[in-house]
């Protein structure tokens, strides 16, 4: 995960007006966090690979990226 709000919210129970609009179908990640199935940990943006599909990025985190999904090493 690279967004610290949202895992917050996925490892404790937490219902107020910001998370209500949340479907319970989505609480199965706090049951499977809970169950110790699953864990959540940080990735850095330089490091999230999914970003080369979900952001605008500028060529040199683009070719970084794409590097390491293709597993170019760039050193050789």
């Amino acid at each position: 995960m690279d967004n610290k709000g949202a895992g917050y919210i996925a490892e404790n129970d937490i219902n107020n007006k910001l998370t209500k609009h949340i479907d319970i179908r989505y609480h199965f990640t706090r049951q499977h966090i809970r169950e110790k199935t699953i864990e959540l940990f940080y990735v850095p943006s330089a490091d999230n690979v999914a970003d080369i599909c979900t952001k605008a990025l500028g060529p040199e985190v683009f070719i970084g990226l794409a590097n390491k999904v293709l597993r170019i090493n760039p050193n050789k």
